[in-house]
């Protein structure tokens, strides 16, 4: 039996957009990922749905990425719309 331990969340600017979206387990929303992805302060970290199979939470990564897509990542946010292209 499959563990639900996955979880989908978001980075988001203090305008309430996204610029972040990540699937996780364990502490991975407050983990560095790279060079160019800032943690922001708790207040921007927003866990999007928990409870999640791995599959389950890659599936909506991957719909939270096409649905905000291009339009808003396309200038400071590009690793986004990077990531859509490599698993989309």
């Amino acid at each position: 039996m499959a563990q639900n331990i996955f979880y989908v969340y978001q980075y988001i600017t203090e305008e309430g957009i996204p610029y972040y979206i990540g699937k996780g387990s364990k502490d991975r929303i407050n983990e560095s990922h790279s060079p160019w992805i800032k943690i922001p302060s708790k207040e921007y970290r927003q866990y999007i749905k928990t409870g999640l199979s791995e599959l389950e939470a890659f599936d909506l990564e991957i719909e939270l990425i096409k649905h905000y897509g291009r339009n808003v990542f396309r200038k400071d946010f590009a690793i986004v719309w990077e990531l859509w292209n490599e698993y989309g």
